[in-house]
């Protein structure tokens, strides 16, 4: 299998994992911190917001850390130098005829 389409299976599996586990954990900072308001609102609040800004910032550091690993695999480059060049001579050959 190549390594592109393994990159995007392992990602497409990993990131609602990851989302689901931080957005867990945020909430159960955000209730920790809830606890110390006097008020249900609040500390409801804090628990959203934390679970909330956890899956926000994993989807994100996951989404990254799959896009600067699809640009150091090398049969990538090589697949995107290949693509460039011949859309250059298609281009050039449209250019050409017209």
């Amino acid at each position: 299998m190549p390594a592109r389409r393994l990159l995007v299976l392992v990602g497409w599996s990993v990131t609602p994992v990851v989302a689901w586990a931080a957005a867990f954990l945020g909430g159960w900072v955000g209730a920790r911190v809830g606890g110390l308001f006097e008020s249900a609102k609040l500390g409801f609040v804090a628990l959203v917001a934390g679970a909330a800004f956890g899956a926000l910032l994993a989807t994100g550091l996951c989404l990254w850390t799959m896009r600067k690993i699809s640009r150091r695999s090398r049969e990538l480059r090589e697949r995107r130098s290949a693509a460039s060049l011949e859309g250059g001579k298609q281009g050039a050959e449209g250019k050409s005829s017209a």
